[in-house]
């Protein structure tokens, strides 16, 4: 507790101090008062009276061509050239403390030095002279500048002669000796003027001849000197570059470049140009060929080399292949088109629609007799009650009703195929296939035939066409099979098939 009131009192004295140092500083400058050049100055108690640099004042004490100079008190404004001689010609110039002699410029000062016509002024250190300007001097007698003639004074080289250009000017000139008469070469030589000289050559596509001393002709194209790119023609003293048909000359007289005859238009082609090295090519569009012209264009007829399935028609530039009626038509080639799945072949309720290569028929549906079962549109199968002899007595056990398609001039192929199973009986029967003519006259029977074929399960009977049959044609067939029994011989059951063949008018 006791020192921290010891600190406190250290403060509050220290404080008092300052103060009173302050006072003492405000009653110096209050009760001092300095002469004049001086200026009070509080932080010196011991001197307060500081001098006033009055040099260092703005704005400045002292004219611009005097130095001023700062004393205690006071100050003084001194010329440093005040009482200095430089001399005849030169100036006094104030440097620091100090000063300069420099040169005075009588020439450009006024009034002029140098009144006379066509002088000068000429500035020298201390003085200046007067001189004629080029292409004067001065009289003797009048001490006044008079022209020179420069021609009068010059020795122009050989060859050259002196030539005034203005009053002022003169310039040695090449004699042109080729220009003088008589003429100085020749009249088969020309004459080449060059400074200070001629001489006499020959002509510009002609060399001396030393057997003759005459000037021949050059033939810069046997001596392949005219770098023609194609043909030269030589004449006399020079050549003629030419180009070939097709090309034209570039502008440099010797390079000839491909005139492209489609650009200009020039080639008449009818349809498109093509050009080519010295030439163009008329080419024509897909469907086109070229006239014996080589320009014009024509028709090109597809048909006298297209194939198509049925016919072609030739249309500008283009063909199509067309089809009969029943027919989809795709690029070359003629499809079958299904009037029964598509619709359009409309039949009654006891037919149904059979699609023939290019048509449809509506075939009867197949009318069973009795004791026999209708198992489908085209099938009727035996259908025998119990103790009923009659009806097993009848010995087909099925009727069927069958339609094939072929088309004109199909090649021999398989149409029809069946199989009557063998097991199931006591001992294997004997399986018989063949056509039931209709009458005496039937003969399409002959077109098909019947191939059988015995396996371990029946036999296998295959109906196909014999040959290639013409178109259009419609056959019935009535096709069965029998099977009898091995001993006896006796017909055990038939099946029958009436089949129906249509042969188209076309081959697709």
């Amino acid at each position: 507790m006791a020192r921290s009131l010891g600190i406190l009192l250290v403060l509050v004295i220290s404080l008092a101090y300052i103060s009173i140092a302050r006072a003492k500083k405000v009653d110096i400058c209050a009760r001092i008062q300095c002469g004049d050049g001086f200026v009070c100055d509080p932080d010196s108690p011991g001197r307060p009276c500081k001098d006033i640099d009055e040099c260092s004042l703005s704005p400045a004490k002292c004219k611009a061509n005097e130095q001023c100079l700062n004393f205690i008190g006071t100050f003084e404004c001194r010329d440093p050239c005040k009482g200095a001689d430089c001399g005849s010609g030169l100036e006094c110039v104030p440097a620091g403390r100090s000063y300069n002699c420099i040169d005075i410029d009588e020439c450009r000062v006024t009034p002029r030095k140098c009144t006379g016509d066509q002088e000068i002024c000429v500035n020298r250190y201390g003085s200046y002279n007067c001189k004629c300007r080029d292409q004067f001097e001065r009289n003797p007698t009048t001490q006044k500048c008079q022209r020179l003639n420069p021609c009068t004074t010059v020795r122009c080289p050989n060859g050259h002669r002196c030539v005034v250009i203005d009053q002022n000017s003169y310039q040695c000139k090449d004699i042109n000796e080729c220009l003088q008469s008589p003429p100085m070469c020749r009249s088969d030589q020309r004459c080449i003027n060059y400074r200070g000289g001629h001489y006499c050559t020959c002509s510009a596509g002609y060399r001396l001849n030393s057997r003759t001393n005459s000037c021949q002709d050059i033939d810069e194209c046997s001596e392949r000197r005219s770098g023609c790119s194609q043909v030269c023609e030589n004449t006399p003293g020079s050549f003629v570059c030419r180009c070939r048909e097709g090309y034209q000359l570039m502008s440099n007289k010797r390079t000839c470049r491909d005139v492209d005859e489609c650009s200009k238009g020039s080639s008449r082609c009818s349809h498109t140009c093509v050009n080519t090295q010295g030439s163009f090519v008329c080419r024509c569009r897909y469907g086109y060929e070229l006239s014996s012209d080589e320009r014009t264009c024509r028709d090109k007829n597809e048909c006298d080399s297209v194939k198509c399935a049925y016919r072609c028609i030739n249309n500008p530039g283009s063909f199509r292949c067309i089809c009969p009626r029943g027919y989809n038509t795709t690029n070359y080639y003629c499809s079958d088109f299904d009037e029964c799945e598509a619709g359009s072949r409309q039949c009654k309720d006891n037919e149904y629609c059979f699609n023939t290569y290019g048509s449809a028929r509506c075939m009867p549906k197949i009318t069973c007799p009795s004791d026999y079962d209708q198992v489908s549109d085209t099938r009727c199968d035996r259908s025998c009650k119990d103790n009923d002899h009659n009806c097993f007595n009848k010995k087909v056990q099925s009727y069927s009703q069958w339609a094939f398609k072929l088309r004109d001039r199909d090649p021999p192929a398989r149409v029809f195929s069946y199989r009557i199973v063998t097991y199931g009986y006591k001992k294997t029967p004997e399986i018989k296939y063949y056509f039931q003519p209709r009458n005496r006259n039937d003969t399409h029977p002959t077109n098909f035939e019947i191939i059988t074929q015995n396996e371990t399960s029946g036999v296998f009977a295959y109906i196909r066409n014999r040959n290639r049959i013409p178109g259009p044609k419609i056959f019935f067939l009535e096709f069965r099979g029998d099977v009898h029994d091995s001993q006896t011989g006796d017909l055990v059951s038939r099946f029958v098939h009436n089949m129906y063949v249509f042969v188209s008018r076309y081959n697709f």
